[in-house]
């Protein structure tokens, strides 16, 4: 069946335009003798004085009452004022010509939409004048790749020169284009969108070769919307396979702004299988339906992308940008069709399954920016968990925690920090579903806990400058170093309990993981997350709380008899009961242990091993801190009720 776009079935539209050809023809065919020098006469007016549309429209008007044509209707007199305008074009094919017709068509929609398809009609009936109107479009575009200031409105003139210079100074291109070119109004050029259109209809091949060497990507972008590669598949799959190679071997862009712009708008055609869907209790057949259209939707891009020579970089750096898109978005939206998380991590997948199994494609190009380098290892074990690839090495993952100093303070320390930015953004949840991809070669190999113990070792020069300070900050930034320091170590942290998570879950698939290497990782995550609650004294405190609290309820969620997953036993070292003895002494967190344990309700008595009056004490104390600073610490009344019975 025909690949098509979603909203390549809109047969309304269709249908107008249907109905203005048989109107156009008609005329033509009955009475373009008749009318001749009437449209010679009113066609020279455009070319030599510039006429008006009122004045056009008043003539065309009177002229049709002369000859007695029933054609006097306000839109079948703007039908023959923009008929009108084509023999002008093909009678002068210049500058000036399409100058005196934008100021026509600015004063009439009707004229401005209709002069394509009215091209198109006249080029049926008259082939021989296809040279003039391919020549005047030639013309025209020629003076938009030179930035011809006279053919942009004034209107529009400042925020286009504004926009062109942004993109010049730009240092990352092709991230600009991902994002769709975001500030730049499209409609600046809108006037101009007929001859793209018909240059493409009447020369395709000289089309082609102008649209492979624009250089200017608003432009491209502009010529790709008028030409309708977002209402017509089959076109975006014709300039796909013409479109030069973007990406050389070791991923690099090579400043083709063609191929990428295409995907762009690949992506905005997949999107339009859920337009005017409610995001929200959205009915199961439209749901089914939308589902069904994405997956083909992708299954033809993808098989098309991957005929191309470039398609390996070419997949890894747009699964790049679809993986970035994926990790800001999170991942509780990711099972709602309409969301862009579900669209993107389809279209991933649907990458991973074109990829060859063996195929463990490396972006090894120094000019690819920092920010990619994590981001693409975060799609590499997408696709390896899906099955579609290979196992990654985890080692050079490792070794860039490795710094010293020197290393700190020079382009190393600089670019961890650039390529863990988007992995450290905020989150509710520990781990976040980032940092599992992170921890996922490092859980995969073949000790998890050794590698990880290596990873956190090597953040030891961070953890000093958290406790000690860096004394390369300055005054005015003086707390600069630290705070950068103890949100890299707070996501080496988040990976570990991530891969913590990844063994328990291959534990209980029976995936060659002990138990022992399970005890050894938690065992150094506690070791980690008490030492951090010491040295870091202001900032992020209440995240290294919740990192430990969350290792306490893994400790008793994972207890046989307890949770729902049986790895840990009451013997196994450290025990719930002695991670509630280390909590005491702090009471507001001893409170936070007990809110968050308490849905286990009796089996709590038989592992929290306190004297009773250390029970007592430990109520008392909350509650004069609760009437103290309620605000402050939220603590449950009911929960304080619900433990003074169980003790």
């Amino acid at each position: 069946m025909k690949t098509q776009w979603p909203n390549e079935k809109n047969k309304e539209y269709q249908d107008e335009i249907l109905n203005l050809r048989k109107d156009l023809i008609f005329f033509i065919d009955n009475y373009e003798n008749e009318f001749e020098k009437r449209l010679d006469l009113l066609s020279d007016l455009i070319v030599e004085s510039g006429v008006d549309y009122y004045e056009l429209h008043s003539e065309v008007k009177s002229s049709l009452i002369d000859v007695d044509i029933n054609y006097t209707t306000e839109d079948k007199v703007d039908l023959i004022s923009t008929w009108i305008c084509v023999l002008a074009m093909v009678k002068s094919p210049t500058l000036k010509t399409w100058f005196n017709i934008k100021k026509i068509f600015y004063s009439s929609d009707n004229i401005k939409f209709w002069l394509k398809e009215s091209i198109l009609v006249h080029t049926k009936i008259h082939p021989e004048d296809n040279c003039s109107l391919i020549a005047i479009s030639d013309t025209v575009i020629n003076a938009l790749e030179e930035n011809d200031t006279r053919i942009i409105s004034e209107r529009h003139r400042g925020s286009l020169e504004n926009t062109l210079l942004y993109w010049k100074e730009s240092s990352e291109k092709l991230k600009e284009i991902w994002w769709g070119l975001r500030g730049f109004d499209p409609w600046s050029y809108s006037s101009e969108f007929i001859v793209f259109s018909v240059l493409k209809t009447l020369d395709n091949e000289k089309f082609n070769q102008k649209i492979t060497k624009f250089e200017n990507p608003y432009l491209v972008n502009v010529c790709l919307f008028a030409i309708g590669v977002d209402n017509s598949y089959s076109c975006w799959e014709e300039i796909v396979k013409l479109a030069p190679l973007s990406f050389e071997k070791d991923g690099e862009w090579n400043g083709s702004v063609l191929m990428p712009l295409l995907l762009v708008f690949a992506h905005k055609g997949i999107q339009q299988a859920v337009y005017r869907l409610p995001h929200g209790n959205l009915p199961h057949e439209d749901e089914v339906k939308a589902k069904n259209e994405i997956a083909e939707l992708n299954s033809s891009i993808v098989a098309l992308l991957a005929q191309r020579e470039d398609s390996h970089p070419l997949f890894a750096r747009w699964s790049t940008w679809l993986m970035r898109q994926v990790i800001i978005s999170g991942s509780n939206d990711q099972d709602n069709v309409t969301s862009e998380a579900y669209r993107n991590n389809s279209l991933l997948k649907e990458i991973g399954r074109s990829i060859q199994p063996n195929s463990n494609f490396q972006l090894s190009s120094e000019s690819i920016p920092a920010w990619e380098r994590w981001v693409y290892r975060a799609a590499l074990a997408f696709h390896s968990y899906n099955g579609f690839i290979s196992q990654q090495e985890c080692s050079d993952f490792i070794d860039e925690w490795s710094l010293d100093f020197d290393s700190w303070n020079d382009e190393k320390g600089a670019q961890l920090i650039e390529r863990s930015l988007l992995f450290r953004m905020n989150s509710q949840e520990i781990p976040d579903n980032s940092s599992h991809l992170l921890a996922y070669s490092i859980a995969m190999s073949n000790s998890p806990s050794s590698n990880w113990i290596k990873l956190w070792n090597n953040t030891r020069l961070l953890r000093e400058i958290v406790e000690y300070g860096d004394f390369q900050d300055s005054r005015v930034d003086r707390y600069k170093g630290s705070t950068e320091a103890i949100r890299l170590i707070l996501l080496g942290f988040n990976v570990g309990l991530a891969i913590l998570d990844q063994m328990a879950q291959r534990y209980i698939d029976d995936a060659g993981i002990s138990k022992d290497e399970i005890l050894d990782l938690y065992r150094a995550l506690l070791k980690a997350a008490n030492e951090m609650r010491e040295i870091n004294y202001f900032i992020d405190i209440e995240k290294w709380e919740d990192a430990l609290l969350s290792l306490i309820i893994r400790r008793l969620h994972w207890e046989s008899g307890v949770g729902n997953i049986s790895i840990f036993n009451m013997l196994d070292t450290p025990s719930f009961s002695d991670l509630v003895k280390q909590s005491t002494h702090d009471v507001v967190f001893f409170w936070r242990v007990v809110e968050n344990t308490l849905i286990y309700q009796h089996k709590l008595v038989d592992r929290i091993d306190l004297p009773k009056q250390k029970i007592s004490d430990l109520v008392n104390d909350i509650e004069l801190v609760k009437n103290a600073s309620d605000k402050k610490f939220r603590i449950s009344s009911k929960a304080i009720d619900e433990f003074s019975k169980l003790f």
